[in-house]
């Protein structure tokens, strides 16, 4: 294990340094660490971009695709660190890529530098998306987030620059039963989830039916119900979107659901490291060395 060695840039560590790499079958190593070494190279000036999977063949033009984006902390002590991360999710299957990824750490100890700010969440959805070619863009029908103010500033800043118009901005399911659920609106709740299970065909009258899943809520708290006709509306969006391509819309993997699960997980198992080695790469780099995992 100890002659395999994580090198990008400033930052040094062996491969047993990384917490459950002593779980990994020996004759597995070569092959994991091509892989890594090959994802390490997509690092620049402190971002992780992976184009390939924004490009045939490794997307396909009967396929449809989902933006899933999120900011994952992974801790607040010694200093905060989040990492900041795109997947590329297939709704045809579920399947998940990581496309995007910068670390973000206080430059200095002791100061209020602790997050991606909106402008660099913009940067980053802008730049995956322009990386797009023309006939692919509308296969990618929605991009998936929470409702974190800096995303919403991030998605706005986004389509001033963008060259063509974005995919619709749909709110994460488990975010919107967080914040419904903080109001006691069970019926915003119970809607979203009707909505996530219906099938709509391409032979329907998309408008309509979401007019009547909009006017069937219950509801009539004021401060659940217009981000409920926000989501109704992006769903109409998305449904449209995916219509051109398939003549069903099925909404079961758009949600951010196991990005969430996976990112959060390698966040709880990434080591601590010094803020020197973060600010050389180590951070991002920490995670690229989990994610790698999947694709090995």
């Amino acid at each position: 294990m100890d002659k395999y060695t994580v090198i990008h840039e400033g930052f040094i560590a062996k491969l047993s340094f990384f917490p459950g790499f002593n779980n990994i079958r020996h004759d597995a190593l070569p092959k994991y660490m091509n892989n890594l070494n090959d994802r390490l190279k997509l690092i620049s000036d402190g971002v992780f971009f992976n184009p390939i999977f924004l490009a045939e063949p490794q997307m396909k033009r009967d396929s449809i695709y989902t933006l899933n984006i999120s900011e994952i902390l992974q801790h607040t002590e010694p200093y905060v660190h989040k990492i900041f991360v795109i997947y590329r999710t297939c709704l045809d299957n579920g399947s998940r890529v990581l496309v995007y990824a910068r670390s973000s750490f206080p430059k200095e100890k002791d100061t209020d530098e602790t997050v991606t700010s909106a402008e660099d969440m913009s940067t980053g959805i802008t730049q995956v998306l322009e990386q797009l070619t023309p006939h692919l863009r509308k296969n990618v029908v929605a991009i998936v987030s929470d409702s974190c103010i800096r995303k919403l500033a991030a998605i706005g800043k986004m389509c001033k620059v963008l060259s063509f118009k974005p995919p619709p901005l749909v709110y994460d399911k488990s975010d919107l039963y967080t914040t419904f659920a903080k109001e006691y609106d069970i019926f915003c709740c119970g809607m979203v989830d009707h909505i996530m299970s219906t099938t709509f065909k391409k032979d329907a009258n998309i408008g309509q039916q979401m007019s009547e899943i909009r006017a069937a809520c219950a509801s009539v708290n004021m401060k659940t119900l217009p981000i409920y006709w926000a989501f109704v509306e992006a769903i109409k969006l998305t449904v449209e979107n995916i219509l051109q391509i398939k003549d069903e819309a099925e909404l079961f993997y758009l949600n951010n659901r196991w990005m969430d699960l996976i990112a959060n997980s390698i966040a709880g198992i990434m080591p601590v490291l010094t803020l020197e080695d973060c600010a050389k790469g180590g951070g991002l780099v920490s995670y690229i060395v989990y994610d790698s995992i999947q694709k090995s």
